[in-house]
């Protein structure tokens, strides 16, 4: 009787370390496959928003107008073209 439970404890202590060991190696494919589908995509400094979306009431900001995106494409061109003044009087 006894060295009957000693045989179970055994082959319950073997089927443990088993289960360990398979676990760890599932856990170390997961980590190389993880490590390996790494985003490349960057992402865009400022989201360009089509201008309908903008101007529907269900966006977020709706209170961002056409207006404010006209005065903002217009300043950024601006500024470049002041940056060409400079260096052409250089």
């Amino acid at each position: 009787q006894q060295y009957v439970k000693q045989q179970q404890q055994q082959n319950m202590h073997r089927l443990m370390e088993k289960i360990e060991r398979q676990r760890k190696a599932a856990q170390n494919r997961v980590n190389q496959q993880t490590s390996l589908v790494t985003p490349t995509i960057k992402t865009p400094k400022r989201l360009i928003v089509s201008p309908g979306y903008v101007e529907s009431s269900t966006s977020i900001d709706s209170s961002l107008t056409q207006q404010d995106i006209h005065e903002e494409q217009s300043s950024s061109n601006t500024t470049t073209a002041e940056i060409e003044e400079r260096r052409a009087k250089l």
